[in-house]
């Protein structure tokens, strides 16, 4: 099977280990690019350009057309491995790229439904996560409030009632990134400071992480400082002081 030769006189052995070698050098990107974009979605929660997403999932396709090509040469017609090798591919970019084909196709409907204009862009519907909330659906309600981040990643609200729900979940870690988020989308003194309070308490009650909290606090001081409210915010960064210090001789 591995004494003939193709037209450009290399046998198919070596046809073989090279289609092997290219395939496997082809999974190191796709599985990277994958993780990290995953990363920046549900960890980071960043959003990712629209732009980008579309050269990602067209270069998802590009690369499987390449792929399958090489799978057939590596597998040299073991029609059982071919099949096993080609469903392997197939559920790893679904599992690591079907978030984006979501989002990409969740805003394209949106787009096609109504046509972007400037009142529309700003304003996400939040009746059914709403009425998921009320019903004790948090999970569900969830799922929907990440799908408006995602369509609308410019409005503040979009990611702040997100994070709520993440705190309510417990999922503390998440809720503070997607909390912060909304915070830095937000131009409003007493909504900022709410935000601000909130994300300081879960740093100091959930977390454990005093400078975080004053980091929030010392960032909306410097971010707002007409707000009417600053002397509040002041007391409160003392006191998270005076708690850290008596901690201190606590534990001396």
């Amino acid at each position: 099977m591995y004494g003939t030769h193709s037209k450009y006189g290399i046998s198919r052995g070596t046809m073989t280990v090279l289609a092997f070698i290219f395939s496997a050098a082809l999974m190191v990107p796709f599985f990277a690019w994958g993780i990290y974009t995953l990363r920046e979605r549900y960890v980071l929660h960043e959003e990712i350009p629209r732009n980008v997403e579309v050269a990602t999932l067209g270069g998802v396709v590009v690369f499987c057309i390449v792929q399958f090509n090489l799978l057939g040469k590596w597998t040299d017609g073991w029609e059982i491995l071919y099949i096993f090798t080609v469903l392997s591919v197939l559920v790893s970019a679904t599992a690591l790229f079907g978030p984006m084909f979501v989002s990409v196709a969740s805003q394209t409907v949106v787009d096609f439904v109504h046509p972007l204009t400037e009142d529309r862009s700003h304003s996400p519907h939040f009746g059914p996560a709403e009425a998921l909330e009320e019903s004790g659906d948090l999970e569900g309600a969830l799922r929907e409030y990440m799908v408006l981040a995602r369509v609308f990643p410019k409005h503040a609200e979009t990611s702040i009632r997100t994070g709520n729900t993440l705190a309510e979940l417990a999922r503390y870690e998440e809720a503070v990134a997607a909390l912060s988020r909304g915070m830095e989308l937000l131009d409003e003194p007493e909504r900022a400071l709410m935000i601000a309070n909130r994300l300081s308490d879960i740093y100091l009650n959930e977390l454990d992480q005093r400078e975080e909290a004053q980091r929030i606090l010392s960032a909306y001081v410097e971010s707002y400082p007409d707000s009417k409210r600053l002397e509040s915010v002041r007391r409160k960064l003392q006191r998270i002081s005076e708690r850290q210090v008596a901690q201190e001789e606590l534990n001396d």
